[in-house]
């Protein structure tokens, strides 16, 4: 697929704003998607309810879910959770957290790689970066 296609902005005007964000739109999406009845590699949805919260859908048909949030000058995206294993609701209350703590000063992704390689070493697992 060349990369002009990739990056066409895909019309969503036909979708009603109160029924953008909706799990049954992000499966529609993954279904035209992968049918290539759209023929991008992904499309991004902005929750209109809560600031900073997106869903990307893909044409592997996966949807996930991700937050922006300023800290210290820079915006960087946090992944979430993936659907099914998170509901709308769920990213919601989460994305409201990260947002929280980085307006605190806190960055919601420091230490995690620390975090993640203390974990493994505790459970005996061998990891390598």
């Amino acid at each position: 697929m060349p990369p002009s296609a990739r990056r066409k902005k895909l019309d969503l005007s036909s979708i009603r704003p109160a029924h953008k964000f909706t799990i049954d739109t992000l499966e529609k999406l993954a279904d035209d998607l992968q049918k290539g009845r759209i023929p991008l590699e992904r499309v991004t949805i902005t929750d209109e309810m809560q600031t900073g919260l997106r869903a990307i859908v893909r044409n592997t048909g996966g949807v996930s879910f991700h937050v922006n949030y300023d800290v210290d000058g820079s915006r960087p995206y946090l992944k979430l959770g993936e659907h099914p294993g998170m509901s709308i609701p769920e990213a919601r209350r989460l994305a409201q957290i990260v947002r929280g703590l980085a307006d605190l000063g806190i960055d919601p992704q420091a230490g995690l790689h620390e975090r993640l390689i203390r974990e493994l070493k505790e459970k005996g697992l061998k990891w390598r970066p």
